[in-house]
């Protein structure tokens, strides 16, 4: 089964990309993962094994059946998730929410 994993990732300061890049290893013994990347966004060099998919071709991996599911990580900061939870509204998947509430991330997305 291949799994988009979108997620913030390494080096990002992020703790949900430090989670993410752990978790990676142990779904890559089940499924075959790739992660979504924006073009520009630097990986790090311990995450360059994996394919990468830019998110504007998603959907139209999702829809030909390149992808079979995608996982999102949500967290409450704009800056790493806005891409994130705006493509979860749009596409479906499997949604991990870090936080208990998201409504900084609806706010500054949608203002």
């Amino acid at each position: 089964m291949r799994v988009a994993v979108w997620s913030p990732l390494p080096p990002a300061p992020s703790g949900i990309a430090d989670y993410t890049a752990e978790l990676l290893p142990a779904l890559a013994a089940h499924f075959e993962p790739e992660l979504v990347v924006a073009p520009g966004v630097p990986l790090a060099p311990e995450l360059g094994h994996f394919p990468r998919r830019r998110p504007a071709a998603l959907a139209r991996a999702l829809a030909g059946g390149a992808v079979d599911a995608v996982l999102y990580h949500l967290g409450d900061h704009h800056r790493f998730h806005a891409a994130i939870w705006r493509a979860c509204r749009e596409l479906p998947g499997v949604a991990v929410l870090h936080e208990i509430a998201l409504h900084h991330l609806v706010r500054d997305a949608t203002l």
